[in-house]
């Protein structure tokens, strides 16, 4: 399988989970992978799709939900697809709920997505109105769509698993605890300069054996994985204000604005600028 990028998530801590629609576009994708569940709808496209080493055709409309981790790529050969792309935590919905009888349908779908689950014709009919709205909505109704949407998408015949990818197994919740309090610390201290020694002390950790742990649980190392964090808020703020490209810049900490667009185009595969310019919607919720 070809190397994976780590990709950059917008999604907040806070947030249930953001929609990504964009119209009239649909730019070859390089294979990559992130730490939240992503449903993917796409609507007038032809081409490869690549989930873990997996390549098959798609099109012309297609739904696929991959988990977190899975690798995952689509390469179109038509230049005006729609993309509806909506991604959730992996504990947007917790284990006792998922516990519960009527709730079960769930947490199957979601334990099979590792592997890219593609979801009939039919089904697809019945959900892509639904999902083509989200960006509409807002505030718990979006959140209750969401709910509605993963329940019949697990009720669904004929779904297809499309690669034996496993991804991982989970850390224990103590690794885990620790690992928030450093994502959090990075959010909270975004704008300035955050040097590796001061949180590898967080945990009380030297910097050689936070780096090995960091690195372990995220996939990512800690430099990278800052990076794309900062990229993140990039993200948010050129497409929710009218903050300046070099306001956006200063507020995620980059050391000048050359350095940001420079990162931000090795990431994204455009400048800040012509991100601004795209015609897509984002989401939060």
């Amino acid at each position: 399988m070809e190397s994976v990028i780590r990709e950059v998530s917008p999604l907040a801590n806070d947030d249930f989970f953001f929609v990504y629609h964009l119209k009239q576009s649909m730019s070859d994708e390089s294979l990559h992978s992130h730490v939240n569940y992503e449903l993917n709808l796409i609507i007038n496209g032809n081409g490869k799709r690549n989930i873990a080493g997996s390549v098959s055709p798609f099109g012309p409309v297609e739904l696929v939900l991959v988990g977190p981790e899975t690798p995952h790529a689509w390469q179109s050969e038509i230049c005006n697809s729609e993309i509806v792309k909506i991604q959730f935590h992996s504990d947007f919905l917790d284990s006792q709920f998922l516990s519960r009888n009527a709730a079960l349908p769930i947490k199957e779908l979601l334990q099979k997505a590792s592997k890219g689950i593609l979801f009939s014709q039919s089904t697809v009919e019945k959900v892509k109105d639904k999902l083509l709205f989200f960006d509409k909505q807002q505030g718990f109704d979006s959140v209750l769509s969401l709910y509605s949407v993963l329940y019949d998408l697990a009720i669904s015949r004929n779904m297809v698993l499309l690669s034996d990818f496993e991804g991982d197994q989970q850390f224990d919740e103590e690794k885990a605890r620790k690992i928030s309090m450093v994502e959090q610390y990075l959010v909270d201290n975004l704008q300035r300069n955050i040097k590796i020694e001061e949180v590898a002390n967080l945990l009380n950790m030297s910097e050689s054996a936070f780096s090995h742990f960091f690195k372990k649980y995220r996939r990512i190392s800690f430099t990278e994985y800052l990076t794309s964090i900062r990229v993140g808020r990039a993200i948010r703020l050129l497409h929710d204000s009218e903050h300046s490209i070099s306001e956006v810049s200063r507020k995620c900490g980059f050391s000048n604005l050359s350095n940001f667009n420079r990162v931000f185009k090795n990431i994204q595969r455009c400048t800040p600028r012509e991100f601004k310019e795209k015609e897509l919607s984002y989401s939060f919720v």
